[in-house]
């Protein structure tokens, strides 16, 4: 059923292109130019790449009964893509699971999270979920140990460890594929939403991947919520991108009943109820994704919340609650460094100058804009 609206509304991109994409992914008839229109093939992946979609493009389009309409090689071209990110994902499977396994082996409670972890549980091979990192989610007190586990198998950190609430371990591995690890000890860096849930919480309601036995991932309700957050929560994404998009999809039509009214529950309670409608209603729009009448019904009622209080949504209260869960003076003194002196490189790179003579001035810009934005109510 609809939750948003008459269909008239419910157009989403103007280009053929995006259209025939969402089609194939949808597995719905297409009006593809079946002659040797080489440009339009080319066009279409480029969209495809940019969203995410490529490989799953590809995969979609091969086991649709419009493939032997295509001219051989179109179909090559798509063969030699679903081939090249079988490979590649092969490739970053080996540095991620000796990686995996001696956090593990470390006895490192953690949680696998976003594109690695509904590539291995709601796609038909894990490569078809376009990605460029895999996210862990771990607890503070851990940070120090999985830093120094990751740069013992010959990662590199390329950045803080405390004050963005994640970082990025990288590693190049075999035929030069670049593995990243992302490791993250909030679920967002926004502290509107970086305390909705606690580590326990997640990890409680974990499920464990089928494939691995031993790596645990969100529960459905849980990598619903996050997913959701995750589209409005950075304007600086491409805004739609059909892969988080698709991947919303593909979380509401394999959730049961009961993992959806935990859904609906847990987003009333975390007061992102409404942001979690918005962000299905898109969904919906690309995707004609189903839902059911009870769920409909409940997204379509008013969604009024409680507003949180300033000190709640502000840097302030998350800087605190910060200082209150990391283990111990260390860790609590790095943070408020990495705050209050970042390395001279980060500054530079952060305005865009390579001058250092402007280190004073950028220095200033810095405090000033931190100021603002962590030491008042915003």
């Amino acid at each position: 059923m609809d939750i948003c609206g008459p269909s008239e509304n419910r157009e989403i991109a103007e280009d053929v292109h995006m259209k025939e994409i969402i089609n194939v992914l949808c597995d719905r008839p297409i009006n593809w130019p079946y002659e040797n229109d080489d440009e339009y093939l080319e066009k279409t992946l480029k969209i495809a790449q940019i969203h995410g979609v490529a490989p799953l493009f590809c995969y979609h389009f091969r086991h649709s009964a419009d493939w032997k309409k295509l001219p051989s090689h179109h179909q090559d071209i798509c063969l030699k893509r679903l081939k090249l990110e079988a490979g590649l994902d092969a490739l970053r499977e080996v540095e991620e699971s000796t990686a995996l396994q001696a956090l593990i082996s470390a006895q490192i409670p953690m949680l696998l999270l976003k594109g690695a972890a509904l590539g291995r549980s709601h796609y038909p091979e894990s490569y078809l979920r376009s990605r460029s990192d895999i996210d862990l989610l771990i607890l503070p007190k851990d940070i120090q140990s999985v830093s120094e586990i990751l740069s013992g198998l010959g990662l590199t950190c390329g950045g803080p460890l405390y004050k963005n609430h994640q970082f990025t371990f990288t590693k190049i591995g075999l035929n030069d594929v670049t593995v990243n690890f992302d490791i993250h000890w909030r679920l967002t860096n926004l502290p509107e939403y970086a305390r909705i849930f606690e580590f326990e919480e997640l990890l409680k309601a974990s499920s464990t991947i089928e494939e691995s036995n031993t790596i645990t991932t969100l529960s459905e309700y849980h990598a619903l919520i996050l997913a959701c957050i995750h589209l409005v929560s950075n304007p600086q994404h491409i805004q739609n991108r059909l892969i988080w998009l698709h991947d919303i999809h593909l979380l509401l039509t394999k959730m049961s009943s009961i993992n959806l009214q935990r859904f609906m529950a847990l987003a009333g309670e975390c007061g992102v109820l409404e942001i979690c409608r918005e962000v299905i209603c898109t969904t919906q729009k690309h995707f004609n994704t189903e839902l059911s009448p009870e769920l409909t019904g409940q997204l379509s009622e008013d969604l009024s919340l409680p507003e949180k209080s300033r000190y709640r949504k502000s840097y302030l209260a998350l800087i605190i609650d910060d200082l209150r869960i990391l283990p111990d003076m260390m860790s609590r003194s790095k943070l408020l460094k990495e705050l209050i002196l970042p390395p001279t490189d980060e500054v530079l790179t952060k305005y865009d100058c390579t001058n250092k003579a402007m280190l004073p001035f950028l220095y200033a810009r810095y405090y000033l804009q931190g100021a603002i934005r962590r030491f008042t109510l915003r």
